[in-house]
């Protein structure tokens, strides 16, 4: 199972296609869950409310996509900071990522969709762009030595790398969704003035 899981058996080349791979079907499960309920929201007539299932399955979507990263993330975070002679410690790391999955379930569930989506982006981007940091304050493996050494090890540098491109790339993307937001609030909020004059004109009464 490692052996699969880690492509022990393939080279660079094939290895990085199946990376992109698994990226590219990630993405695609992931935009067709949000698609999916975006188009039945489109079906809904302007006077008809959203079913609970509907709205149910757009907050979980939430947890869902962001709050699988956010609990890999906390599993890293788990092995840097629990104990070292802890009881079961491997097992915890793991519960640790499950408790975090399920607690972005549930934020999920109770907060308004436009801002979970926002608000679990930045908590991800937080905790990859973190994740280098805490290496650096718990280990002697940190960017200082294994890039910039003479005998370093790209291998664990790597890690830390990604972990900032990942930080970086789900802080845009909540910078984007948060803009998002304010324009079509901001747009809503002009054309409600815009009808309230026109109730109000002489000419539409």
């Amino acid at each position: 199972i490692e052996g699969l899981h880690e492509a022990l058996f393939a080279g660079p080349v094939l290895r990085a296609l199946m990376f992109i791979s698994a990226l590219m079907g990630g993405g695609m499960v992931a935009t067709g869950m949000v698609l999916w309920v975006k188009k039945r929201r489109q079906k809904l007539r302007a006077d008809e409310a959203a079913s609970k299932g509907l709205v149910m399955t757009e907050r979980l979507n939430v947890g869902v996509i962001v709050g699988l990263p956010i609990g890999v993330a906390v599993y890293f975070y788990a092995n840097r900071l629990l104990p070292l002679d802890m009881a079961a410690r491997a097992d915890w790391e793991l519960h640790c990522m499950f408790i975090a999955w399920a607690a972005a379930l549930v934020h999920g569930v109770l907060r308004k969709t436009h801002k979970s989506w926002a608000e679990q982006m930045w908590f991800a981007a937080a905790l990859f762009a973190g994740l280098p940091v805490l290496n650096a304050l718990t280990s002697n493996v940190h960017l200082g030595r294994t890039l910039l050494a003479r005998n370093g090890d790209m291998g664990l540098a790597s890690v830390d790398i990604w972990a900032f491109i990942l930080g970086a790339a789900f802080a845009f993307i909540a910078w984007v969704a948060s803009a998002e937001k304010r324009e079509t609030a901001h747009s809503t909020k002009a054309l409600s003035a815009i009808d309230d004059k026109r109730g109000a004109s002489p000419a539409s009464a």
